[in-house]
């Protein structure tokens, strides 16, 4: 029987394989997991930016304004920070490696799960 190491988010990880919710990964083939923020550094520059405008040019704007450009700032960052993906790297799958989307928490819980089935079959 499969022990169940993590499961939430719409992934379920068990000592044989890594199910999404549009697919299921055979764990004996997979070599490697990554996670990322790619999102992080966009809307992170973005950010930085809506502050640097609003800071430059403070003096001419309405209270509204400034309120604006910092919310939508904060929003932008935490939205980002809060967004990831995890990649499924193999070679058995040629390019059809697959790339998951989901909150940055869940994919790191799905790693580690993913990285123990991995080193106990090494």
């Amino acid at each position: 029987m499969k022990e169940v190491l993590f499961s939430g988010g719409g992934f379920e990880v068990t000592t044989g394989t890594l199910k999404t919710p549009r697919r299921a990964y055979d764990l004996r083939n997979v070599e490697m997991v990554s996670v990322r923020q790619p999102l992080l550094i966009i809307c992170g520059s973005v950010g930085v930016g809506l502050i640097g405008f609003m800071v430059a040019f403070f003096r001419y704007l309405y209270g509204w304004e400034i309120i604006t450009l910092c919310a939508s700032a904060v929003l932008a960052i935490v939205a980002s920070a809060m967004m990831g993906t995890l990649k499924v790297h193999s070679l058995a799958m040629r390019g059809d490696e697959g790339m998951l989307y989901g909150r940055i928490g869940t994919l790191r819980q799905v790693k580690s799960a993913v990285e123990r089935v991995i080193d106990t079959k090494s």
